[in-house]
């Protein structure tokens, strides 16, 4: 029996309901995202075009090869255009990338009824690979979006006669999916397919109408090659990846089905009886789901959907472990719409058994509650600055081994606290610490938004009007309050600068991947030492001010004796003498992997305090 793709089933309030819950949830965790290189790129194009400094064809790099347009950057220069803080642009941005539960539902509901669009829905808000979106808003996040609405458009097209302006949506679709991620390419047969089964009359309309919207997306691009003009961006040339191999499918398989919800769940919901039984739950979860595919074989409504939602997944991962032998989260995002539709059609199965109705509810109403939890844990875990993390630090997806490491989280609520606080100050402020590195990733460009006709508000290291940040999390460890709070991260002027004394030289946001000659020199620095006196009680505050890597080690004695880091977490280390009581502290500090003018040392004069975690609550 061939499923009617044009049915339409009747609305229902309640699974709106269920969307817009589902899809505020998801921009709420989002409007709490962190700045990543990705985004600091995007959001320095985005201002240039604002501001109308810059006019780019070209945008963001795939690798060492630069084919697409600068459409992202454009959408995203509306954002800032309508934001007045980084909060509300990643907000913005966010509720963009939420329009793919609605296209989802729509897409489910017309391939089959509400039931199985609520399913599909459901299912997309797994924990696991998707929930790396909420970390940072980039191009990538628009994978799913622009992929359910080529399938829409798919499916609106074998509609009699064939539409002209469906066909063109169609192709417009298809092309700004492979601007979202080129992998996208991988799920583009289907509506390939839908073209080709088009009545004779219709086939090369549709054909050349969809091919002729897809080059108008990619005309800038085009054009940009056409009259030699240069990238905006002065990229770095990358290496090329190696080839992968079918070898990467296990891990793939392995991290899409267990150990990525199993890292998100622990990341976000911390130590919980709740992580304690997640094998139970996910074991139980994923056995239930088996039954309900088993099931829908032998269903003549769902066992077409069910073959294709497989097979189309298998060749999808094997596609994506034959580009490269490293597989960042974001190259699995075209993997997630035939995931969910694969969750999804088994859910709908198990209705067709004893109480499979009331099951099938229960793993709804589960999976969404799950869904808001994670999103409230990393909400919380970004308002407290610091996140015990199971998720890899370089992210390969080919890898399925990672230990628990510390890692700080300056959300952009926190971002936006510091841009303020730095467009007050008369002159510009000297960061050193935590706080430095993860608000200099952004370039700057957060005070854009505050103070957006003042030169640069901050320096990275640097002796004058120099401030210490660290998150909160680590100074209710010291059992001091810091000076000031901003959002999750307290600051106290340094009493003293061992390095850099002078700040790093301001970087431009046309380099992408930035302070890469800086990364390099710091990776292959020998080893090196620096010396300080400090009075009794006082701090030490070892940070790398540069991006997070795991070539950064940092150790330190004080009058001969190794001291143990009171506080330890992504490429910062905090010291106190132990031994020393009222006695001053001579250190010596070691640092590997990293070099004096890009690593900061500051020693912190603090009086020891009572018990201040109350008063430093997130």
């Amino acid at each position: 029996m061939e499923m009617d793709f044009t049915r339409r089933a009747p609305a229902s309030k309640g699974a709106r309901v269920l969307v817009l819950v589902v899809a505020l949830a998801y921009v709420v965790a989002i409007a709490h995202g962190v700045m990543t290189i990705d985004v600091a790129r995007d959001l320095f194009w985005s201002i240039e075009i604002a501001s109308g400094r810059a006019w780019p064809l070209v945008g963001p790099p795939v690798g060492p090869f630069e084919l697409l347009s600068a459409i992202w950057y454009y959408m995203a220069a509306v954002a800032v255009w309508a934001s007045a803080s980084l909060t509300v642009y990643f907000a913005l941005l966010g509720a963009m990338a939420a329009l793919k539960f609605v296209l989802m539902y729509w897409v489910a509901r017309r391939w089959m009824d509400v039931r199985f669009a609520l399913a599909v829905v459901v299912a997309s808000t797994l924990p696991g690979i998707a929930s790396y979106q909420f970390f940072g808003i980039s191009h990538t996040q628009f994978v799913e979006v622009t992929i359910w609405a080529t399938a829409l458009f798919a499916l609106r097209l074998r509609g009699s006669p064939a539409s002209t302006r469906d066909a063109l949506a169609l192709g417009a679709c298809a092309a700004l999916s492979l601007h979202a991620h080129p992998t996208s390419i991988l799920l583009l047969p289907w509506s390939a397919m839908v073209v080709l089964r088009l009545p004779k009359v219709d086939r090369l309309r549709a054909a050349a109408t969809a091919l002729f919207a897809a080059a108008m997306v990619f005309l800038p691009v085009l054009l940009a090659i056409s009259l030699g003009l240069s990238s905006p961006s002065a990229n770095v040339p990358a290496a090329p990846a190696a080839h992968g191999s079918i070898a990467g499918l296990l891990p793939l398989v392995q991290n899409l089905f267990w150990f990525q919800s199993a890292y998100v769940v622990e990341t976000t919901l911390g130590a919980s009886w709740f992580v304690a039984a997640w094998p139970a739950l996910w074991g139980l979860l994923l056995i239930w789901s088996a039954i309900g595919a088993v099931i829908s074989v032998f269903d003549r409504r769902l066992r077409a959907t069910f073959w294709a939602s497989l097979l189309t997944l298998l060749g999808v991962l094997i596609g994506v472990s034959l580009l490269r032998d490293h597989t960042p989260f974001y190259m699995l995002y075209v993997a997630l719409p035939p995931l969910a539709v694969l969750f999804a059609t088994a859910w709908t199965a198990l209705s067709n058994i004893r109480q499979g109705s009331t099951v099938t509810v229960g793993i709804l109403i589960a999976v969404v509650a799950l869904h808001l939890g994670v999103c409230a844990g990393y909400v919380h875990a970004a308002r407290n600055g610091v996140v015990a993390s199971r998720l890899p630090l370089h992210s390969n997806m080919q890898n399925t081994a990672t230990t628990m490491h510390a890692e700080s989280i300056s959300a952009s609520p926190t971002q936006d606290a510091i841009a303020r606080w730095l467009c007050a100050q008369s002159g510009a402020v000297a960061l050193h610490g935590d706080i430095a590195a993860t608000y200099e990733i952004g370039l700057g460009q957060q005070q854009f938004f505050h103070c957006r006709n003042r030169g640069s508000v901050m320096t990275a290291g640097g002796a004058d009007n120099a401030w210490t940040g660290l998150p909160l999390a680590v100074w209710r460890e010291l059992s001091v309050l810091p000076r000031l709070v901003l959002g999750s991260y307290g600051l106290t002027p340094a009493a003293q600068i061992v390095s850099p004394k002078a700040p790093m030289p301001l970087v431009s946001g046309r380099a992408y991947p930035p302070r890469f000659t800086q990364m390099l020199a710091a990776a292959n620095h020998d080893l090196w030492q620096a010396h300080v006196q400090t009075q009794p009680g006082a701090v030490l505050v070892v940070s790398s001010l540069l991006p997070t890597y795991p070539l950064f080690t940092a150790k330190a004695t004080a009058n001969g004796v190794a001291q143990q880091a009171i506080s330890q977490f992504a490429n910062t280390s905090v010291f106190r003498c132990a031994m020393c009581g009222q006695s001053a502290a001579n250190w010596n500090i070691s640092v590997q992997g990293g070099a004096p003018e890009s690593t900061s040392i500051t020693v912190l004069e603090l009086s020891a305090a009572s018990d201040l975690s109350a008063s430093l609550r997130p």
